[in-house]
């Protein structure tokens, strides 16, 4: 007999495989603190890096890799969020 644990389906249009319980505003929060290091970025911009990275890291990594990317100076984008998230650049 298995006993292997199928994937968490979302409970939101939010949540990912690994978080499930993701809300909207646990994205927002995340592209408002990565904003705050970067101003120069468009908020839409980010949030629509952060979602095409969901399901590459899990959140908490996610938000590391993302924060760490826009303390960057090397970095002039927000695509930049992306490539570390995908393991194609050092954030």
């Amino acid at each position: 007999m298995s006993s292997t644990i199928a994937p968490q389906k979302p409970c939101s249009p939010y949540g990912t495989e690994a978080h499930a319980e993701l809300q909207r505003h646990h994205w927002q929060a995340l592209a408002n603190l990565v904003c705050g290091h970067r101003p120069d970025w468009p908020i839409s911009d980010v949030i629509e890096n952060l979602w095409d990275s969901r399901n590459k890291q899990s959140f908490p990594d996610l938000a590391r890799t993302a924060l760490m990317a826009a303390m960057n100076p090397a970095n002039s984008a927000p695509v930049s969020i992306y490539f570390a998230a995908a393991g194609v650049m050092e954030p």
